[in-house]
């Protein structure tokens, strides 16, 4: 009997898009959606050169409206991190914020 084990993942995110002139002076917030990666990741790797690997095990790209939106994942291997836009494609003033550790649901 083969018995695999799935992980849910429910991702809760806030989006928000900014336009600034190259003073940094806010010139608009549109309300039109992106076309956006949200993922889901297990332990990252280090390869060959010393270059850190991420691992998906889920990846998928949506249009994300500003404002807060909720994405859900199944995996078949126990997920450590996810997020919206991992690999830091859009321009971002905090960028470290779009990833963080899966939580355990009690």
């Amino acid at each position: 009997m083969l018995l695999i084990k799935s992980y849910d993942v429910t991702i809760d995110v806030e989006s928000s898009k900014t336009h600034f002139d190259g003073l940094g002076k806010i010139l608009d917030s549109p309300s039109t959606p992106n076309i956006l990666e949200v993922a889901v990741f297990e332990n990252d790797t280090v390869n060959a050169k010393g270059l850190t690997v991420k691992r998906p095990l889920a990846l998928k790209k949506v249009w994300v409206k500003p404002g807060k939106s909720t994405y859900t994942f199944t995996t078949n291997k126990l997920p450590v991190k996810a997020g919206i836009d991992p690999y830091n494609k859009m321009i971002d003033r905090i960028p470290d914020d779009n990833v963080i550790a899966v939580e355990e649901e009690e």
